[in-house]
C-alpha cells in the first residue's frame, strides 16, 4: 500500500503535523536545557516538559474519540474529572500559583519558565495526538450524513457485534 494514501483523507497535514511537533518538542527541550544551566536545574525543567507532555498527549486522545464506544468512555472520564478539577483543584489552585509564582513583592522568573516549558510541550503534544488521531484515522470514522457501510448489516445469529473498525465492545 502507498504511503500517502494510508495516512488517510489528509496526508499533508499529518505529516506537516508531525515534523512541526518534532521541531517544537525539540526547540521545548532545548530551552530546557539551555534554562536550566542558568539555575543548575535542568533535570527539574525535563520533568516539567515531560509533565505537561503526558497531560498534553491525554488531553489529546480524550478529545479525539476513534469511535461511539470510545466517545461513551471519554464522555465519562471527562464527566468524572470535571467534578474533581471543578471542585477541590479550582479551590486550592489560586493559592498554590500565588506561592509557587510570586515572592512577597515579586516573580520567581524560573517558576514562570518551567510553567512555559510544560505549557508549551503540552499544546504541542495535544495538537499532534488530536491531529493524528483525527485526520490520520479519518477513513475509520464514520461521517456525518454518510450511509452505513455494507459490513454494518446485522450480525448473524450466534456471532458477536463489532465496530466500525472490526473490534468487539
Amino acid at each position: 500500500m502507498p504511503l500517502l494514501p494510508s495516512l488517510g483523507a489528509l496526508p499533508w497535514l499529518v505529516i506537516s503535523a508531525n515534523l512541526l511537533a518534532a521541531v517544537f518538542l525539540s526547540i521545548t527541550l532545548w530551552l530546557a536545557f539551555k534554562l536550566g544551566r542558568e539555575d543548575g536545574t535542568p533535570h527539574l525543567n525535563l520533568l516539567f516538559c515531560l509533565m505537561g507532555a503526558i497531560l498534553g498527549w491525554a488531553t489529546g486522545i480524550l478529545a479525539s474519540p476513534l469511535d461511539t464506544s470510545d466517545a461513551a468512555r471519554f464522555v465519562t472520564l471527562g464527566q468524572a474529572a470535571s467534578a474533581f478539577l471543578s471542585g477541590y483543584v479550582v479551590s486550592k489552585l489560586d493559592r498554590f500559583l500565588e506561592r509557587t509564582l510570586f515572592t512577597a513583592d515579586d516573580v520567581r522568573p524560573f517558576a514562570w519558565r518551567r510553567l512555559g516549558l510544560m505549557t508549551s510541550a503540552f499544546l504541542v503534544l495535544f495538537i499532534a495526538v488530536f491531529l493524528n488521531r483525527t485526520y490520520f484515522h479519518s477513513k475509520a470514522l464514520p461521517q456525518p450524513g454518510a450511509s452505513a457501510p455494507s459490513s454494518a448489516v446485522a450480525p448473524q445469529p450466534g456471532t458477536a457485534p463489532t465496530d466500525s473498525l472490526g473490534r468487539r465492545p
